[in-house]
């Protein structure tokens, strides 16, 4: 995985829900997702469940969960039972999530990612760097895998009919496929 920087007065950055991107971020409400008939409140909640596909319990105590930080918790407290290929599998993952989540709400999700224009956009995260990047001076250091996404998303958005199923990522950008060898990599060593 590589890490990159970003001067932070060139990003659109969001690190809480609240802010002008925060919308981009997993743990932002007001999103809800229809799957099979059923309301997920989040997107963080469906990311969340698919890490117990075996698990029908767990899994869909975290869709029914309305809160994120919730869905998260729920998840973590059971990570030992996690799928195991997890790491190998979470960035498809999220992907598939956010897919969800553009289109289900395109009109508010493209106008959220037309205003970042083309500026880098990263999650101001000191906490997980691999998702997101932390404050290093004037600059956003980390893997921010999360801002990436949304980055090649946007670009789809804006170019694309959103009713459509999102291709899987290992067919839609060299960035997002050199994040999931990245994984791969990371996953050897």
């Amino acid at each position: 995985m590589s890490t990159q920087c970003y001067k932070i007065a060139d990003c659109a950055s969001f690190r809480k829900t609240s802010e002008q991107f925060g919308a981009l971020s997993n743990m932002c409400r007001g999103f809800p997702l229809v799957i099979d008939g059923k309301t997920v409140w989040s997107s963080e909640a469906l990311y969340q469940s698919y890490k117990f596909p075996d698990e029908p319990v767990i899994r869909d105590a975290i869709l029914r969960e309305r809160n994120p930080k919730y869905a998260k918790n729920i998840a973590e407290r059971y990570a030992g039972i996690a799928r195991r290929d997890w790491k190998t599998v979470r960035v498809t993952m999220m992907w598939r999530a956010l897919g969800r989540k553009v289109r289900q709400h395109p009109d508010a999700i493209r106008a959220i990612l037309q205003l970042t224009g083309d500026n880098p956009i990263v999650e101001d995260s000191p906490w997980d760097t691999f998702w997101g990047c932390e404050r290093v001076g004037d600059n956003f250091v980390g893997e921010n895998v999360l801002g990436r996404l949304w980055m090649i998303m946007r670009t789809m958005v804006m170019t694309s009919d959103l009713s459509m199923e999102m291709p899987p990522p290992f067919v839609i950008d060299d960035m997002l496929a050199e994040i999931v060898a990245g994984e791969d990599d990371a996953k050897s060593v």
